[in-house]
Formats: C-alpha cells, sequence, structure tokens
C-alpha cells in the first residue's frame, strides 16, 4: 500500500527528516552530513518555491517527488519535477501513486506540460509510460587527483593572451561585492550560452542571489574558488567556480566559460586547468572533483575526457503532457 505524504524540510518532525535524509544518502551514495545537507538543500532552493511529496510503501520512504518553477527563454514559467526512487523495478501502483503525487503538483492544472528529471533507470523506464519525450541529458563526471596528469595542466596554462597580459586572470576565495552585478551578468550570459539539445530553459543570476549565496557560504563554512578573466578594459569575460562543502573530500566545478569572443582559444582549457591545480592544491583534503555538462556539448566533453574525468551518472530531462499521466491516476484534466 502507498501513501503520498507532503514535507517541508525546514518544518518536518524529526522521523520525516530522517526518512528523507536517509533516503538522500542511499541514492546519493554519499556520506554527507545531517547539518551540510540542509544547507545544501536551503541554498539550492535560494529564489524558488519547491514543493516536495514523499511517497511510502508499508511505512518505507521510497520515492521522493520535488517541484519548483522557473522562467523560460520567453519569460513563461515552466514546471520542474524531479523523482528519485530506491526501488528497482516500478509496479501499477507505484505508476498511479507517482501520478497522482505529480499532479498534486500541478498548481490546479495551470501547468498543461512540463519538465522531469531522473537519474534513476526505473523513473526513465516510467517515462515510457507517461510518453515522455527526453529534451535533455546531463552527464556528471569525477576527477581523482590520483589521475591527475601534471604535464597536461602544465602544457594548458600556456596560452598567448594570458601571457601578452591581453587577459588578466584573477583569484578570489568568494564573489568580491564590488563585482556582484558583473558577475551575476556574465554568469547569467555563459549559462544560457551552453550547448543543449533544448534551450527552452532560462537561467538567470542575480546581484540578489550572489550575494544570499556568499553569505550562506561564508556562514557555513562552504569554501569557494573563483578565478575570472577581464580584458584590456577590465571587463568580465570568463569565469571557473569551484565549491567545496564542509567535511567534504570533493569539489564542485560549476561553471568554467568565457563569452563568444574569447570561444575557441584554448582559455576555457586554460582555466580549467589553472582551477584544477589551483583547487588541488589550496585543498589538500580532497581527493576527486566532480563537474557536469550536457550530452550536445561535445567540445566540454572532449576537454573533461582530456583531463581524465570519468563518467560517474547520468540524468536525463524529459518534456511531458499531464494528460498523460493523468491516464494512470484515474484523474480527468
Amino acid at each position: 500500500m502507498f501513501a503520498i505524504v507532503d514535507f517541508d524540510p525546514f518544518d518536518a518532525g524529526d522521523k520525516a527528516w530522517d526518512d528523507y535524509f536517509s533516503f538522500y544518502n542511499t541514492i546519493a551514495k554519499t556520506s554527507i552530513s545531517s547539518g551540510e545537507y540542509k544547507f545544501w538543500l536551503k541554498e539550492s532552493l535560494n529564489g524558488k518555491q519547491k514543493k516536495f511529496k514523499l511517497l511510502y510503501n508499508e511505512n518505507k520512504l521510497v520515492l521522493v517527488v520535488t517541484s519548483f518553477t522557473k522562467k523560460d527563454n520567453s519569460h513563461n514559467e515552466m514546471l520542474f519535477i524531479n523523482l528519485d526512487t530506491i526501488l528497482a523495478e516500478q509496479s501499477i501502483a507505484l505508476l498511479t501513486t507517482t501520478a497522482n503525487a505529480i499532479l498534486q503538483l500541478l498548481d490546479g492544472g495551470h501547468f498543461r506540460s512540463f519538465r522531469i528529471t531522473t537519474v534513476n533507470p526505473s523513473i526513465i523506464e516510467m517515462m515510457g509510460c507517461f510518453n515522455g519525450q527526453m529534451v535533455n541529458k546531463l552527464n556528471f563526471y569525477q576527477l581523482s587527483r590520483n589521475n591527475l596528469n601534471g604535464e597536461l595542466l602544465n602544457a594548458l596554462q600556456k596560452n598567448k593572451y594570458i601571457e601578452t597580459g591581453e587577459l588578466k586572470l584573477m583569484i578570489y576565495e568568494y564573489v568580491p561585492e564590488n563585482i556582484y552585478s558583473e558577475y551575476a551578468a556574465l554568469l547569467t550570459t555563459l549559462m544560457n550560452d551552453i550547448v543543449r539539445a533544448d534551450t527552452r530553459e532560462y537561467f538567470e543570476e542575480t546581484v540578489e542571489r550572489v550575494k544570499h549565496k556568499m553569505e550562506l557560504f561564508k556562514k557555513n563554512g562552504v569554501k569557494m574558488l573563483l578565478l575570472m578573466l577581464s580584458d584590456l578594459d577590465d571587463l568580465l569575460v570568463g569565469m571557473s567556480i569551484m565549491l567545496v562543502y564542509p567535511d567534504s573530500t570533493i569539489a564542485n566545478q560549476e561553471m568554467t566559460g568565457v563569452i563568444a569572443q574569447y570561444r575557441n582559444k584554448k582559455i576555457a582549457a586554460f582555466l580549467k586547468a589553472a582551477m584544477t591545480e589551483e583547487a588541488f592544491h589550496r585543498f589538500p583534503w580532497i581527493d576527486t572533483i566532480e563537474t557536469n555538462c550536457y550530452e550536445a556539448n561535445k567540445a566540454i566533453i572532449h576537454l573533461n575526457e582530456t583531463f581524465g574525468f570519468t563518467p560517474k551518472e547520468t540524468q536525463l530531462q524529459f518534456e511531458v503532457d499531464a494528460e498523460q499521466v493523468a491516464k494512470f491516476s484515474g484523474a480527468n484534466l
């Protein structure tokens, strides 16, 4: 017997939080602490109205449904739903209960279609039942300190644009307050320029969100390493971001990129090499760097493979029609 339970991670009782946190650690295969995960969750919800549904089977949490909205590239609202499960196989009962949980998140029928993201094979199989159409594929990679190619890093850090002074490299521990606006604008541009199969999803960074993140990072002991490139007019043209959460041996490379006029000049490779070397040097306790890129971004995939990154997992994103989901719930839309 499956049951759907509403969940608020910041107002949950001990049992509900313990169930959810234990589920997360099982899915993520990590040893992250409860406090660290609560911080990460709070930071990830920055500016998002996220809703949670927990699916229990005989008092055991087996599936988590989360949703949030954001603007697309036409400034219309999109609904995103993430599904995670510990179950290796689906069943009619699981399919029906999941469909009902999803429909409860559709804001009274406001959304006729939405995006579902997942890394779980059993959920991917479920997308076939919902007639979901895959729109994006995001690959996750990891690089071990033991597999670091020092000669390659040295070679890639020789770049004429840096050596001639046309571009200047700056290294920060956090984003300086005096460049919040430029940083937010550059990150927005770089995120939306990422090569993806489907580009409807819009990314936006703001000064308010940057300020909020920096305050959270400093308050909770999250280490940030930021490499910035500026041109002769002191305009920001490129960046690379690395985060290390408290008590973690993993560094997360969030973004590496340069504006259009400096692409195909091996400058992104320079940034990635400089960041990799600096991170392993500055954070001697980390043993792994993790990053991700879309399957359509062949140039970055090649760059990751050149560095020695190996595949970890893949997240798929599907476009799903609400009417297809309703067929399995008994609801009429």
